[in-house]
């Protein structure tokens, strides 16, 4: 089993993993949704921390189209 000493440490000026819990289901769909806009799922959870923190100049992300959205099992 890995434990946090196997993560590699980050090189100087790069961004640290974190550690979150989210349901399997969840976080394919937010895969599938971050693909549809041509994103990926650390770039668009990095723009909703910037929107909820009220950090200058953050916006809220977008989402796809309901055609496009991810479907619910």
């Amino acid at each position: 089993m890995a434990t946090i000493k196997d993560v590699p440490r980050p090189r100087t000026g790069e961004t640290k993993v974190r550690k979150v819990r989210v349901p399997d289901g969840r976080w394919e769909r937010l895969d599938a949704a971050a693909g549809a806009l041509r994103s990926d799922r650390s770039k668009l959870i990095n723009q909703l921390l910037a929107w909820y923190l009220g950090e200058p100049g953050a916006e809220l992300p977008g989402r796809p189209a309901q055609d496009d959205a991810p479907k619910t099992t």
